[in-house]
């Protein structure tokens, strides 16, 4: 009970942090990188290592601080709230109902919290231009998330058994829904924040501000997909600035694609939630 306590304070600390600075950053726009009048090869891979440091900063810091924490913290309350009958049972990840161990914390965090989440802010980085304007930028954001993905990968997969144990299913749906919306305004605020003092990889100090990158380097199928895209980007700026290729028109064709994704999904992200709707401990 003692560990359990304090793994909760440690989560609620860390959880009033991430949004204390999403709320303190929020609606700042992501400021484009330095020098982007550099149209060489060498300009514009820095320019790509920057894009990819800066999501993988932003990916990683709200993935700790608020996917991490509060996803933990939102598990332990639908625990107590399944009821007495449901405690001790295991879940679909093989944790026991009614216990939260360090352990088990921290592989949630690593998981969820560090790969999970740092992708989410390498997609942050790459479609936030598609994304409407404004200061609720990032809540489009956490909402596409949800739609897109929530219902696949995780939190609200309708084929999660552990929608069966614990609850209620509205409660589910509100701290899920409204964790997927914190998500996406924290990305999208330490994002607009740090855009302004990131630095490209031109000097030995830079580095310490590159190293969020390591956790999705080291995971050699993402690495291979942002070495493609690394060359890709840098092809495509070196072409566009010869046929010269206007930014609007970059942005109209990213903001139907985006929306096509986003009608498709619909239906998938309505059933699910009627499902989970439909269950209850």
């Amino acid at each position: 009970m003692g560990s359990t306590r304090i793994v909760v304070a440690v989560c609620l600390l860390l959880l009033a942090t991430g949004l204390g600075l999403t709320i303190k950053w929020f609606g700042l726009p992501v400021s484009p990188p330095p020098n982007e009048a550099d149209h060489t090869i060498r300009g514009s891979l820095l320019r790509s290592l920057w894009w990819i440091a800066l999501g993988c900063s932003a990916g990683l810091a709200s993935g700790i601080l608020v996917v991490g924490a509060g996803g933990r913290l939102a598990m332990r309350l639908l625990a107590v709230t399944g009821g007495a009958e449901v405690q001790g049972l295991r879940t679909e990840a093989d944790e026991v109902i009614g216990e939260i161990t360090v352990g088990g914390t921290i592989g949630f965090v690593i998981f969820v919290g560090v790969f999970g989440a740092t992708m989410m802010g390498l997609v942050y980085v790459a479609i936030q231009r598609w994304l409407p304007g404004g200061r609720a930028t990032g809540l489009y954001y956490g909402l596409v998330l949800l739609i897109a993905f929530g219902t696949r990968l995780d939190p609200l997969r309708a084929d999660n058994e552990d929608f069966d144990l614990v609850g209620p299913a509205w409660l589910s749906l509100l701290l899920f829904g409204a964790l997927a919306l914190a998500q996406g305004a924290a990305v999208a605020a330490f994002a607009g924040r740090w855009s302004r003092t990131q630095p490209l990889l031109t000097k030995p100090r830079a580095i310490p501000r590159y190293l969020p990158m390591l956790p999705v380097i080291l995971f050699i199928p993402v690495a291979a997909i942002l070495v493609l895209v690394v060359a890709v980007t840098t092809v495509w700026n070196i072409v566009k600035e010869r046929i010269g290729w206007q930014a609007r028109w970059s942005v109209l064709v990213g903001r139907v694609a985006l929306g096509i994704v986003l009608v498709i999904a619909i239906p998938g992200f309505v059933s699910a939630i009627a499902d989970i709707a439909g269950r209850s401990p």
